[in-house]
């Protein structure tokens, strides 16, 4: 995330891409991904994205934030 602030979402997902096979499931590359998908004003992709980190993130103060995000996306 803090890749994109300064070179811009795109380079931001270029980064996540470019992580190790192991990353897929790893909530906070996940999490990144959904904020950065959003950024670009892709709410469908950042759904898909914030559904596969909260397939792993048990309940607790991170689930919440995460469902709260989800609820917010205006997917049409």
């Amino acid at each position: 995330v803090a890749l994109a602030e300064v070179q811009g979402a795109p380079a931001g997902l270029a980064a996540l891409d470019a992580l190790p096979p192991e990353a897929a499931s790893f909530q906070p590359a996940l999490a990144a991904r959904a904020h950065l998908l959003a950024t670009l004003g892709r709410p469908g992709a950042a759904a898909l994205a914030l559904d596969a980190a909260l397939a792993v993130t048990p309940e607790g103060p991170q689930r919440r934030y995460l469902l709260a995000r989800r609820a917010a996306l205006r997917i049409s």
